[in-house]
């Protein structure tokens, strides 16, 4: 015999009644009404645990509270945060894990295509003292260990594509990685995932 949650109310949920059992379905629902006039079943395991608090109006709610926050979850630089992010998450500093320290520390992203988030040492990770907006490096010179030139030049004394060179940048390489060339890929022990072997040329 379940307890009986008809009358109860569950954040938004006002249980309503007993939902109709269907035949593979073992754990009884509630038919609930929610704050916003949806009615929704609910497992009795799940309102009672407070796992579902509403029909989903909630969440949705919430989360688009927490896009307005700062307001710029539309803007070139909510984009290139949200990226590092994505594609190099455990190289990221516990600082930057929220998108208004990141401000902070590195202000608007000047506008334009040709600008990108530059990350100085792959030894440390993206962070504030470690990044800056960078413009296409096509279009600018490039200084390494003291050394100027421009990106075609650079390509040609080093011997890597100068197309390859270009989107480095923008795939987060930094300064001192921007010259090294993959050269072999290989499955490693056990099935584990495709691992690059990369030699630098420096």
């Amino acid at each position: 015999m379940i307890e009986n949650l008809v009358g109860k109310r569950y954040t938004r949920l006002l249980v309503i009644t007993l939902s109709p059992r269907r035949k593979r379905r073992t754990e009884a629902r509630w038919e609930c009404l929610c704050d916003c006039g949806k009615t929704v079943a609910i497992r009795h395991s799940r309102l009672l645990a407070g796992h579902t608090r509403s029909c989903g109006c909630l969440r949705r709610e919430l989360a688009s509270k927490r896009a307005r926050i700062h307001g710029k979850s539309k803007t070139p630089t909510y984009k290139a945060w949200l990226r590092i992010w994505r594609e190099h998450k455990s190289e990221v500093c516990s600082r930057w894990r929220k998108f208004s320290a990141f401000l902070a520390d590195m202000g608007e992203k000047p506008r334009g295509s040709a600008w990108s988030l530059l990350r100085g040492s792959s030894k440390k990770k993206y962070g504030p003292g470690n990044c800056r907006w960078a413009k296409d490096v096509g279009r600018y010179p490039i200084t390494v260990d003291g050394v100027t030139h421009y990106l075609s030049e650079w390509a040609a004394i080093k011997g890597v594509d100068r197309s390859t060179l270009k989107l480095r940048p923008r795939k987060g390489y930094p300064i001192d990685k921007l010259f090294v060339e993959p050269y072999a890929c290989y499955f490693s022990k056990g099935g584990r995932d495709l691992q690059e072997q990369m030699v630098q040329i420096l």
